[in-house]
């Protein structure tokens, strides 16, 4: 096939597919014939170049580990055009390129361990020749791992054992076969130790035999057929496990009825010890005393009402966070004297004038010896001293001479000696004896018998019954006026009706007042309410005090309560004084063969509104009495528990454990198993599974054998007290109410008594019903009808006060829980910024929802009281910003230092999170003076981190931490120390060791510093200033034993983003909800001035709403999102939230903020 075409017309000459074959001298020929023959001849050279031929098959050898020699033959034909270079490709596409003069290259920068194969290409100008045919496959030489393992986690299961995982590098990494891994540890003082592991595919280990509660350095590292790699290094502490025995050395203050113990701490404390347990025995009498708090070292308690002259048997067990310990042995104690009971007078004989013989028996109660007597006599109708006389105790008759002619008065007493001082017990005194002496003429001496004459007796006993007819008559007469004179409230001591349960309780109750018509009390509209608080509150409170006074002056209290007075009832009792009125008690079901009083247990059904029976108010149950709590649960089919007490409080028992800690436990006939604890901030939630065992599983229906129920249980309400703060209880409250499920029983609330606190909630919940339903308040008169199902509900003046601050809280909130949803988060924010008209009289204001809610939430001034410590003179150089002060209530308080005024200062102040009331601790950071305040909260709160948010500049914040190689010393107790330091993407990170002077006691706390980038402002997408909470959430968890430390310059803004940001982070992951406001509010409150501007407070919003989008935008990365971190309850309850009811609510939706 012809590959040219000439054109004539054109007169061109083409040439198709052209080969290097092509290349020759092409010429044209032109003849024209006209009046004569011309001619001519035009010639062009065509040179066809092409790619050069490929080079020949490369020979590999010299290999090493991360080098090889390639040779080879070059290209045969350069086609026109010369050679430029020869490129050669390893693995991965790497390309090296060598001179066209080359024909062999070392190879470098290959990787260990690797399986390579080279090809060759020539180059010159017209491009690349193809490839030469393959090297062989080599593999380059084994070299020591350069990488170590990835995702190194710890933790510890038990007090003996830390569980490691890992994930094994890259291959690329371990530069040769993987053979296994090489464990090693260490603890402070100890060798290291070494484990290793033959088996490469292993990811996880477990370390036994380590020593309780101890931080181990721990590194891993892999290792091949050349050796091991570089180690990853983290830092683990063993759980706590449970104390050696304390040592008791000796007694102080021995006293008749009481004494001091002192004892060491265990030598061995394997953690923390949080609490003491103190037993003291009398015979088969045992007594126990449960001590925590500030726990001093030594330590000492104080032991009272004890029996004189009693010899006990003391010991004392510690407990720590992995439970209780062993006992000490016991150490015998013998308590003192007392004075003993009073002699009986045989005989007061005048034998003279002036002469008076006195006989007496020994007292019939007295402790070891008598050592002597006391005589005392005086004359009557004289106004002389008192005379005495001391006779020896081995006497029991004496002479007494005395001036004649007068009438006297004597009595005696006992005196015991100390055994454990050099005092005296004087003994209880005879009743006074009465004689006259004689005169020097009178020739008869009285005698006055006191012996055992039956007339005499007789006389004493009409007597005694005379005396106590009239002291009767008198004090019905007393009690009869005293009626007439009605007081608000009395204290009656709230006596425990079992032996061993704590010291007695104060119980305020009121005065019965006998029949009356039952006062009314005034509606009050939703509008006006919140004036109408003002006003109570007008005068130091004067209106509640008169109010409450009022309430208790119209309370019908003279209801019977038979049941509870019944003698097989009152050990089910857990205060003699609070019955179970007799008509509104609950009832439980009695069992055929069963006695008539099981039927009892000290618990009342109370109205709600427009709900009969919608609660039971009931006592801390005893336990004598969990199987009938269990009971009354079962047959009143209750699926919520309210309990507002802890189980001790002030060192008093007011509640017992009637739950199981963990697994399944029975009482009576109910199986109770524990499915889940839920913790949050200011309260704990417990889910159970309860199951009837006399209904047969195999015959029950779904839900008839077996039920769920939820104890709420609110972990910060003072007995006889109210809550420091409004928002948290309410939230609570209506949680708590919401919980219950349609159909459901009463929703049992009980606190000790199951008065107090009881009512309080009961009144706050009833009151938010009829909030909904018709626009009006009456808390007097609905108190005055539920006190008439039990006695005493809503005992003090606060609780009353705290019911209506609380109803205001929720009238501020918009009537609702301050919670936004998540899935409705992106329309709430967008309409925040909205403007509103409000009319105010005449006046049209437009402002938007976030101006009111930042208003809201900020608008509470801080007095100086409130601010007092921090104002104090001494104090005042210690804080740099007047503004950003800690309120006194949440204030960090350090262990004072003796003799130096304001040691116990330093401008921090606790702040709630997630889980805990004080999981934060926001701060300013540290002056030059203040640095060793600073590392004393450390170490007193053990802070297991600390994030730095402030830029070290060295000038006015400079480090306040100790370089590497160099310790700090702190007030003699403590030593700091830097471990580590470690650099992440933006963060630097420190590890400290603070080791005690005196114990051996050691913790470690990360402190997290931020590189030239100031968080948030640097963070950008805004969803990344979440990075560093994550980071620092990651460390907390692996050591959570006290609260994370935040700083910013003054303790401020900075600061309460970074605490607010992390809890908000956490109600998303759990809950699917966020509480701006209520966060907001809670800490101005507690730190006033942290929250910042509007543009701060839109900054919270703005910030979360970026992580749920980015979420949202990562739907397939599964595991980014922390939705899949809830928690069993969250799952169970819609997600943790429950829906809000908003069916006729009559507020004025426009005046509300969320």
């Amino acid at each position: 096939e012809s590959k040219i075409d000439i054109n004539v017309e054109n007169r061109s000459l083409t040439i198709y597919n052209l080969s290097i074959q092509d290349t020759a001298n092409y010429t044209c020929k032109v003849y024209i014939e006209n009046i004569q023959t011309f001619e001519r001849n035009i010639t062009h050279q065509l040179i066809v170049q092409d790619v050069p031929s490929a080079p020949s098959k490369p020979i590999i050898d010299e290999v090493a580990a991360t080098e090889a020699r390639a040779r080879w033959n070059g290209s045969e034909l350069s086609n026109n055009s010369p050679l430029t270079v020869y490129i050669l490709t390893t693995r991965g596409e790497r390309e090296v390129t060598v001179g066209s003069d080359s024909r062999e290259l070392i190879i470098t920068d290959l990787e260990p361990y690797t399986c390579y194969r080279i090809k060759i290409t020539a180059k010159n100008i017209i491009g690349r020749s193809y490839f030469s045919p393959p090297s062989d496959d080599f593999y380059t030489k084994s070299t020591a791992p350069q990488a170590a393992p990835k995702n190194f986690k710890a933790f510890s299961p038990n007090s003996s054992e830390i569980w490691l995982e890992w994930d094994s590098p890259s291959s690329a990494g371990i530069n040769g076969q993987l053979k296994g891994f090489i464990i090693l540890y260490k603890t402070q003082g100890f060798m290291e130790e070494s484990l290793r592991l033959d088996s490469p595919g292993e990811t996880q280990m477990k370390l036994q035999g380590l020593k309780a509660y101890t931080m181990y350095t721990v590194s891993i590292q892999v290792y091949n057929e050349i050796d091991a790699g570089p180690t990853e290094t983290l830092v683990a502490r063993t759980a706590e496990g449970i104390p050696s025995a304390p040592r008791i050395t000796h007694l102080t203050g021995r006293m008749s009825d009481s004494f001091h113990v002192h004892w060491e701490p265990p030598q061995e404390t394997n953690g923390v010890v949080i609490k003491y347990e103190l037993q003291w025995r009398h015979n088969s009498t045992l007594r126990t005393r449960i001590i925590q708090g500030h726990l001093a070292n030594p330590m000492i308690a104080y032991v009272t009402n004890l029996k004189p002259y009693t010899e006990y048997k003391l010991r004392v067990a510690a407990f720590t966070g992995g439970g209780k310990g062993p006992f000490s042995e016991e150490h015998p104690a013998l308590t003192d004297l007392r004075g003993p009971s009073e002699p009986i007078f045989k005989n007061l004989t005048v034998i003279a004038p002036d002469l008076l013989y006195i006989s007496w028996n020994k007292p019939n109660l007295y402790y070891k010896n008598i050592d002597n007597y006391l005589l005392r006599w005086t004359e009557i109708d004289a106004k002389g001293k008192a005379q005495d006389k001391l006779l020896n105790g081995s006497v029991q008759e004496f002479k007494l001479r005395l001036p004649p002619n007068k009438m006297y008065k004597i009595k005696m007493a006992g005196i015991s000696k100390a055994i454990f001082s050099n005092s005296h017990f004087v003994g209880k005194f005879t009743e006074y004896k009465e004689f006259v002496m004689g005169g020097k003429d009178d020739p008869n001496a009285e005698f006055v018998n006191t012996g055992d004459s039956s007339g005499i007796i007789a006389g004493v006993v009409t007597a005694i019954i005379v005396i106590l007819v009239l002291v009767l008559i008198i004090v019905s007469y007393r009690s009869f006026q005293c009626r007439k004179c009605y007081q608000a409230a009395y204290y009656y001591l709230a006596v425990p009706s079992n032996s061993s349960s704590a010291p007695t309780t104060v119980i305020t109750v009121a005065e019965p007042s006998g029949w009356y018509n039952e006062k009314e009390y005034p509606d009050i509209a939703v509008d006006n309410f919140i004036s109408h608080v003002e006003s109570l509150h007008a005068d130091s409170d004067f209106g509640f005090a008169q109010e409450f006074d009022d309430v208790n002056r119209n309370t019908k209290t003279d209801f019977k309560s038979d049941s509870s007075a019944q003698p097989e009832n009152k050990g089910k009792n857990r205060y003699i004084n609070i019955a179970a009125f007799d008509h509104s008690r609950v009832v439980l079901k009695t069992e055929l063969g069963r006695i008539r009083q099981s039927d009892y247990i000290n618990a009342n059904y109370i109205d709600g509104y427009k709900k009969p029976r919608a609660y039971i108010a009931t006592q801390g149950p005893l336990p004598q009495s969990f199987g009938d709590f269990w009971r009354m649960i079962w047959e009143q089919n209750t699926s919520v528990i309210v309990m507002i007490t802890n189980l001790m409080e002030r060192g008093r028992r007011k509640c017992d454990q009637y739950w199981p800690s963990d697994g399944l436990e029975l009482y009576g006939n109910m199986s109770v198993k524990i499915l889940n604890t839920v913790p949050r901030a200011h309260y704990t939630i417990r889910i159970f599974s309860l199951r009837n065992m006399k209904v047969k599983k195999k015959h029950s229906v779904k839900g008839v054998g077996e039920r769920l129920v939820y104890q709420y249980h609110y972990t910060e309400w003072p007995d006889h007290g109210v809550p420091d703060y409004t928002l948290p209880p309410l939230t609570f409250i209506q949680k708590s109410a919401e919980a219950n499920r349609e159909g459901g029983g009463p929703i049992v609330v009980h606190c000790s008594a199951g008065i107090g606190r009881t009512g309080t909630y009961i009144l706050i919940d009833s009151m938010i019903a009829q909030i909904k339903d018709k626009g009006i308040i009456n808390i007097p008169s609905f108190l005055l009808h539920i006190r008439k199902q039990r006695n005493f509900l809503v005992q003090t003046e606060d609780q009353y006060m705290f019911i209506h601050d609380v109803i205001v809280e929720y009238l501020l909130g918009g009537g609702e829980l301050t919670e936004i949803q998540e899935n409705n988060l992106n329309n709430y924010i967008s309409k925040l910024d909205q403007e509103q008209e409000l009319c105010n009289g005449t006046t049209t204001i437009c402002e938007s929802q976030l101006l009111k809610q930042y208003k809201l939430a900020t608008s509470h001034i801080a007095s100086d009281e409130d601010k007092s410590q921090s104002l104090k003179p001494y104090n005042l150089d210690k804080n740099r910003n007047l503004n950003l002060l800690p309120v006194n209530l949440k204030r960090v308080t350090l262990p004072a230092r003796p003799g130096i005024e304001g040691s116990d200062y330093i401008n921090a102040t606790y702040l709630q999170g997630y889980y805990k009331s004080n999981e934060f601790i926001i701060s300013q950071h540290p002056m030059e003076d203040t640095v060793e305040d600073f590392w004393r909260m450390v170490w007193d709160r053990s802070s297991p981190v600390i994030v730095v948010l402030s830029q070290i500049d060295e000038e006015d914040l400079k480090t306040f931490w100790p370089e590497k190689d160099n310790s700090l010393e702190v007030t003699n107790v403590f030593k700091l120390a830097l471990r580590v330091e470690d650099q992440e993407t933006q963060e630097n990170i420190k590890d400290f060791i603070l080791e005690s002077t005196q114990y051996d006691y050691t913790f470690m706390t990360k402190l997290i510093t931020t590189q030239g980038a100031i968080w948030p402002d640097s963070c950008q997408p805004l969803h990344c200033v979440f990075d560093l909470i994550q980071l620092a959430q990651k460390y907390q968890q692996f050591n959570d034993i006290g609260p994370v430390i935040v700083i910013d310059r003054d303790g401020g803004v900075s600061a309460s983003k970074f605490c607010a940001l992390w809890t908000l982070f956490n109600q998303l992951a759990n809950d699917h909800v966020i509480d701006v406001y209520q966060l907001a509010k809670l800490y101005h409150l507690k730190r006033p001035g942290v929250i910042g501007e509007q543009d701060d407070y839109l900054f919270l919003y703005k910030a979360i709403e970026s992580l749920s989008l980015h979420y949202l935008e990562e739907k397939e990365s599964v595991s980014s999102s922390p939705r899949h971190h809830n928690s069993h309850y969250g799952s169970m309850r819609k997600n943790g939230t429950l829906p809000h009811n908003n069916t006729n609510s009559t507020l004025n939706k426009s005046e509300t903020v969320i």
